[in-house]
């Protein structure tokens, strides 16, 4: 459903998944993002944080953190999918990727 960006009809959709990677990238026109790669353990795929939570992922959220996200935005740009997560909460911490995920 997140990879496809079918969850905007339905914001009571939540999903417990894995991050394994987190960038925060700069950009020139002073709107800076955060993308974060999320795993289900047999898939994985990039979404963008809301601004409003580069303040938890900074400080709360690490790489392989298991997280739950909720409250997500879904647009389709051009046949590509581009999922933002409005709401995040650290579950727990891991060690390593859990699984072997694929995109």
């Amino acid at each position: 459903m997140l990879i496809d960006g079918n969850v905007s009809a339905d914001s009571s959709v939540v999903f417990i998944i894995q991050v394994i990677d987190i960038s925060l990238l700069k950009s020139s026109n002073g709107r800076d993002r955060c993308a974060i790669t999320f795993s289900d353990g047999d898939h994985f795929t990039e979404c963008f944080v809301a601004p409003q939570l580069f303040g938890i992922v900074r400080n709360a959220v690490d790489k392989y953190s298991v997280v739950q996200i909720s409250n997500i935005t879904c647009s389709v740009i051009n046949g590509h999918s581009s999922v933002i997560v409005n709401y995040l909460v650290v579950v727990s911490d891991a060690e390593d990727v859990l699984n072997t995920p694929v995109p």
